[in-house]
């Protein structure tokens, strides 16, 4: 992990193109020593003390992605909108998830590079998204297969990570109200069709919430 992130960090210090990091680090001090020694001009770092919060972002976001995935593959050019749904509706479940069983942490920290910025950058580019859109638009063919075929040893984060997530909420007996990591979780072991992935999305709870005017 920390050999990928070096080369990522090398190969974003060189680029030409603006590049935001976030790094989490208890001690004000040796976090500031250490973005000073890596950021440049076009490589940017910000720093937050937010472990908990940074960790499951990092995390939940290979979800959303995959979902995100999950719409390309099935509906391609067209599913612009759905897609932003998949994101907005995959951020609230992650900030959600994070408040009801790891309180403790900022919420603002799901504005900083590590969540909402790396959910948009996941979403429209990166393994999980390629797999999943390959996923939906091959419904004879396994993750398990795609993965071999497409990414040449890599492993994917989301379907295991909403594997995961999947078994906590079973035990807590709240995978109800987290419909859109539930989904994407059954899609990918094909207890589900993708397609049902659109009825979560219309009957959210989400779209339940009023707002007074």
């Amino acid at each position: 992990m920390l050999a990928r992130f070096l080369v990522w960090t090398f190969r974003s210090i060189r680029g030409s193109s603006f590049t935001p990091c976030m790094l989490v680090a208890f001690r004000n001090r040796k976090g500031s020593a250490y973005r000073d020694a890596i950021q440049t001009e076009n490589f940017r770092v910000s720093l937050i003390n937010d472990v908990a919060f940074a960790e499951l972002s990092g995390a939940l976001k290979n979800i959303v992605a995959f979902g995100a995935g999950l719409i390309d593959g099935m509906l391609g050019e067209k599913g612009g909108n759905t897609k932003a749904a998949v994101i907005r509706i995959g951020i609230m479940e992650m900030i959600d998830f994070a408040e009801k069983f790891f309180p403790g942490g900022k919420r603002e920290t799901f504005l900083e590079s590590c969540g909402i910025a790396d959910v948009i950058t996941s979403s429209y580019g990166g393994r999980n998204r390629k797999v999943a859109a390959a996923f939906a638009a091959n419904p004879d063919k396994t993750i398990k297969d795609l993965e071999a075929e497409m990414l040449n040893g890599q492993l994917l984060q989301g379907p295991g990570t909403a594997e995961e997530v999947n078994l906590f909420l079973k035990q807590t007996k709240r995978e109800g109200e987290f419909p859109l990591f539930t989904a994407v979780h059954q899609i990918c072991r094909k207890e589900i069709p993708v397609q049902a992935l659109l009825d979560q999305l219309r009957n959210h709870p989400v779209h339940q919430a009023h707002v007074s005017l």
